[in-house]
Parts: structure tokens; C-alpha cells; sequence
């Protein structure tokens, strides 16, 4: 819910613990796994592009983050069970957050939950604001294999996207290290209803999420590449990323 004076965000994923807390007001102190959104434990502190101080309600946790890292006990707020409610406040006479915030979202394009398989649904709604909403539905069709329609809703229509994900267990030889290498194809209905592959214009190199590195594929590749802490670009030289890249099983 996005308002003049403050953002709230809302989900119904796995509820903080002390643990979590910790990991969230720290830098660098992450309680996620490597191939986790947010590993860095500075992912949440872009925030405070908006706030000085965001406030966390979930599970028996209720707290304010102030000076991007100190937490202080926060009354609860109404809220769902196992709800996590976020709230964004922002700065006194900020004018340019809500129109920003809600551009943003319009943009943020159906290919960032393409690869995501635990969330289905990002829904926004707001003060003044045109809502929204993108949808992911997925559907085995063979092992390793899901076809996957995208929709998205905006002031403009309702717009949808099929795909053709294939994936590829990684593992490395002590077996610590395990997610997907993905390969996703655009597909079309032609004029006796069957599906055909496509090619797509931009094809950036995903890690959960598009970065900036162009591979002119025609199609889409995901794994779970080390990225820099934004999350924008891929650690070329990582350890790991060779691993992935290198691997003659996930060519």
C-alpha cells in the first residue's frame, strides 16, 4: 500500500527470528544462504534512500531501525497471522518518493518473477496511484521443465508472456553447493494453436533477478551467480561463478 506519507509492504514468507533481526540491521550479517535474495545482509539498507527509519512487524518481533542499524523496540501494528508488514515512513516534506516508488513498480517488467519460484504474485495498490499487479502460474510439462505464464496488469491492459524453463541441477564436489542453472525460452501460439520458441530483444544475464551484463542470447540465463552487493552485475572472477559457467554437466 503505497500512500503520500509511507509505504507498506506486506508478505506471508517465513516470519523473522533473532537471528533474522540481527542479520537485517547488520551489514554484512546475513542469515541467507548463497543463492538467497538478500544474502549481502545490505540488501534491506536501500531503504533508507527513503526512510530514516523503516519499521519490521513480523512474528513476535516488533521493531524500528534507526541510524541503519540499531533496533528499537516498535508498538505492533494490525496485521495477518504469520503476516510480515514492512513499513517504509517517509522523511517529512518528501514529495517525490510516491511517484517514484509507484513508477518503479510499473516498471519493474515480468521477467523479474520468472525465476523466482517462491513468490507468485506481486500486487500494489496506493493513494492516487493506478494499481497492479504481475502473476506468475507454472506448470511441469517433463522433468526439469515448467512452462510458465507470466501476466501483468497496469494502467495500460493486462499483458501476458509464456515461457519455456529449463533447469539444470549444480552441485559442486562436496555437495555444499546446490540450486539451478536455468534456460528460458519466449514461446508463441502460431495460427494452428501450437507453441513455437521466440527470441527476445533484451536477454540479460539473470541471478534471481536481470543484471546489467547483456549476453545478446536471444533467450534468458539464470543461476546462481555471486553478484556484486547491489545485485546488479556478476562477480566475473568469483570462485564459484566459474564453477557454474565452467561445468561441462550444465552446458
Amino acid at each position: 500500500m503505497l500512500t503520500d506519507d509511507h509505504l507498506r509492504i506486506s508478505h506471508f514468507g517465513a516470519t523473522f527470528n533473532e537471528k533474522d533481526v540481527r542479520g537485517v540491521c547488520g551489514i554484512g550479517k546475513s542469515t541467507k544462504e548463497i543463492t538467497e535474495i538478500g544474502r549481502f545482509g545490505i540488501g534491506f539498507k536501500s531503504v533508507f534512500a527513503f526512510t530514516d527509519r523503516p519499521e519490521i512487524h513480523s512474528g513476535s518481533a516488533d521493531f524500528i531501525i534507526e541510524n541503519y542499524v540499531k533496533p528499537r523496540a516498535a508498538p505492533a501494528v494490525r496485521r495477518d497471522n504469520n503476516e510480515t508488514v514492512i513499513l517504509i515512513p517517509f522523511r517529512q516534506g518528501d514529495k517525490t518518493s510516491k511517484q517514484e516508488i509507484s513508477d518503479a513498480l510499473s516498471k519493474l517488467g515480468t521477467t523479474s518473477l520468472l525465476f523466482l519460484r517462491e513468490i507468485n504474485e506481486i500486487y500494489w495498490d496506493g493513494d492516487g496511484i493506478q494499481s497492479g499487479f504481475y502473476l506468475r502460474q507454472s506448470k511441469t510439462i517433463d522433468q526439469d521443465i515448467q512452462q510458465v505464464e507470466m501476466i501483468e496488469q497496469n494502467g495500460q491492459g493486462q499483458f501476458d508472456d509464456q515461457w519455456l524453463v529449463f533447469s539444470r541441477a549444480v552441485d559442486k564436489d562436496d555437495g555444499r553447493f546446490g540450486d539451478y542453472v536455468e534456460i528460458a525460452w519466449s514461446t508463441s501460439r502460431n495460427e494452428i494453436g501450437t507453441r513455437r520458441l521466440g527470441t527476445v530483444n533484451s536477454s540479460p544475464l539473470v541471478a534471481f533477478f536481470p543484471t546489467v551484463v547483456e549476453t545478446h542470447l536471444g533467450f534468458l540465463i539464470q543461476g546462481p551467480y555471486q553478484t556484486t552487493p547491489n545485485r546488479d552485475n556478476v562477480a566475473r572472477q568469483d570462485e564459484s561463478n566459474r564453477t557454474v559457467f565452467g561445468r561441462p554437466d550444465c552446458s
